[in-house]
């Protein structure tokens, strides 16, 4: 009779279980309950555990284990290895177990063994080490079982092979129609992960009608199959974590076996209903694992899809505010605003960084006052800033200051310094520049502020961290009660759990710069400024239109700076006064009077002097950002320096059998 089982693959614990960071102290306190939970890793891990066991006519069973343990290089205080067999019955009978002696080996090699060693005794350890120098195989009889090892003197971290033999007499039972083979390899005792487990049960004679179970916990994955000649079974195991179990039971033809234990009051098909029935709820739990873990799915999609539909609803109830009567296009210099004011307001909904814009267009206003003057140096290879004068009387508003004083951080007055020397300087004190760059960046945006055109609040960016705080909150509760359901039920929603943290960090990041919409006069302005730029970007393409006088196309030239779009602006120029197309730096005196036509309308010039404004200082902000960075990374790391006919596959079950227990180490 057969026992063929879809072999199903089913998730380990040990990987979810890690996710449960938030609740492992907790957790701790259980650990002397909690023995068989597979959380515990075990401190080494065997790559490999190989059991050859042979089942004789007399009803002895040798078995001989070949464990390929690997240790980590922070075991240092092993010493020992061993293997607990926790069955009363081979504890209490002195003639059920025998060791053989001359089956030890480590790496290998043969070695001696000493017999009885209680290593349990106060200054066992000490003794040991002092009277063997080579590793030694040993042995010993407890209440509970037996421990059966090996003592290595000179441990070293690595890959070791230890292998030893024993025997058990009285395994096999009789029951009315059958003798029946139920022993446990790995009892929940086990303190240690195994990921690759094979077995050979060999029986002295065929056993052509060979029925069997595997049993293993619910990590691990098994299947065992007949041999050609029925005369062996093969076992193999994979991924079995501490503290979980495998065993497995025959049916083997009756009576040929001495010294067996007799149950009569079991037949063959009363154990056949046993294990039908066990396998039946396991198929009835591996259903409800799936469910869960469908469930788990889905409702980890939706809560994923949930964070992005939030995002959604929010853009679409924060848009801007649609005024009919917005301008197309817009003639008019803003009002009340300077070049490098209307940056802020301008990249509003774009959320770009204007700061380079801003300060480009602020220095060519400084220009025009005449407080700085900026020509070409006598090789006209690079432009050179000179700060004419400070602000005496007052006239220059606070943002307009500050560029002043960024660049008599450099120079002192009168003194001519090249983009070169402000980025080395900048680099080379960078705390100060940005400093001064920061209370720039405050002075714009108090100007928008301060007529009204943003929002005190942001009612969309703090909905948006309410529901973003309530799914991880969510989810952080789904994942702590997940893991108490695992330990409880091995089943949990990490999942779900996972997608409510991910859907509300989606929600949280998509979300957490989104702008609230301008106030009706911030609305206003911003309509009037974009249709600005629209117009001075498409002049030529007007049916109508009047050429502007040339001094309102310098201050649209410094506008289009601190909108980011001079050099389509500077197209139009050429169309609007064709007289001026071929202008070059030979046809004008390079004198400050002269500095805003040439740059505005020489291509040539500005190619010359190198003077690309918004290059320029987005050039020297990435550098002094860049150098910042690194000295912050520096820093860093100073501080962390110093500082096969018959067969089946595995499922739960059994329990009635002979407890070949786990293996241990570190006294």
């Amino acid at each position: 009779m057969e026992a063929n089982h879809p072999i199903e693959k089913k998730q380990s614990k040990l990987p979810v279980a890690a996710c449960f960071v938030v609740i492992v102290l907790f957790l701790a306190l259980l650990l002397p309950f909690l023995s068989s939970c597979s959380i515990f890793s075990s401190e080494i891990v065997l790559e490999e555990l190989n059991i050859d066991v042979y089942v004789g006519k007399k009803g002895v069973t040798t078995f001989t284990e070949t464990a390929v343990a690997n240790f980590s290089e922070q075991d240092t205080d092993w010493w020992n290895f061993y293997r607990i067999i926790d069955d009363k019955r081979v504890a209490k009978s002195q003639d059920s177990f025998d060791v053989v002696g001359n089956r030890f080996y480590y790496d290998g090699m043969p070695i001696d063994f000493v017999g009885a060693i209680d290593l349990d005794q106060t200054g066992a350890k000490e003794k040991c080490l002092r009277t063997y120098d080579s590793p030694v195989g040993y042995f010993y009889a407890r209440s509970n079982g037996v421990e059966i090892g090996v003592i290595m003197p000179e441990f070293t971290s690595g890959t070791h092979t230890i292998s030893y033999s024993y025997s058990i007499k009285g395994i096999i039972t009789d029951v009315s129609d059958a003798s029946v083979f139920y022993y446990k390899y790995l009892s929940e005792i086990n303190a240690m992960d195994v990921n690759k487990m094979h077995v050979e049960v060999n029986f002295e004679e065929a056993e052509p009608d060979l029925c069997g179970w595997l049993h293993v916990s619910s990590s691990a994955v098994g299947v065992w199959v007949q041999s050609e000649d029925k005369k062996s079974a093969i076992i193999d195991v994979e991924d079995i974590s501490a503290g979980e179990y495998v065993e497995s039971r025959f049916l083997l033809e009756n009576g040929r076996y001495e010294y067996a234990s007799i149950d009569q009051s079991r037949a063959k098909i009363q154990i056949i209903e046993e294990e039908t029935a066990w396998q039946e709820n396991y198929e009835k739990e591996v259903r409800i694992r799936l469910a869960f873990t469908i469930l788990d799915y889905i409702l980890a999609g939706l809560a994923v899809i949930g964070g992005v539909i939030y995002v959604i609803y929010a853009k679409r109830h924060n848009k801007p505010l649609d005024l009919p009567d917005a301008p197309i296009y817009y003639r008019d210099i803003p009002e009340g605003y300077t070049g490098g004011e209307v940056s802020p307001l301008y990249f509003y909904y774009s959320n770009e960084n204007y700061i380079d814009e801003s300060i480009s267009a602020t220095m060519l206003e400084l220009v025009r006052l005449k407080y700085i003057t900026i020509l070409p140096d006598e090789g006209k290879k690079s432009a050179v800033i000179t700060v004419l004068r400070k602000d005496e009387a007052d006239e220059l508003r606070t943002h307009q200051k500050y560029v002043v004083d960024m660049l008599l951080m450099v120079k002192p007055l009168g003194t001519g310094f090249t983009m070169k020397e402000f980025e080395s300087y900048a680099k080379t004190n960078y705390e100060r520049f940005m400093h001064i760059v920061e209370k720039y960046k405050d002075a714009i945006l108090n100007k928008s502020q301060r007529d009204g055109d943003y929002r005190k609040n942001n009612p969309a960016r703090d909905k948006a961290q309410k529901f973003s705080t309530a799914m991880i909150i969510a989810g952080v509760i789904v994942l702590i009660l997940s893991g108490f359901s695992f330990f409880l039920f091995s089943q949990g929603m990490s999942f779900f759990a996972a997608g409510l943290i991910i859907g509300g960090l989606i929600s949280y990041l998509l979300l957490r710069k989104e702008k609230a919409p301008l106030t009706l006069t911030g609305q206003k302005e911003y309509n009037k400024l974009h249709a600005l730029g629209k117009y001075m970007q498409e002049f030529s393409l007007l049916a109508e239109h009047e050429i502007p006088a040339l001094a309102i196309w310098e201050d649209y030239m410094i506008f289009a700076t601190a909108m980011g779009i001079a050099d389509k602006v500077a197209e139009q120029l050429e169309i609007a006064y064709p007289e001026f197309k071929n202008y070059s730096a030979k046809g004008l005196g390079m004198d400050a009077d002269n500095f805003l036509i040439l740059y505005f309308f020489s291509r040539s010039f500005r190619g010359m002097t190198g003077l690309n404004f918004v290059g320029n200082v987005a050039n020297v902000i990435r550098s002094v950002n860049i150098a910042q960075k690194a000295a912050k990374a520096a820093e860093m790391a100073r501080s962390a320096f110093s500082g096969g006919r018959g067969g089946g596959s595995s499922f739960h079950g059994g329990g009635g059998g002979f407890s070949g227990g786990g293996f241990g180490g570190r006294r």
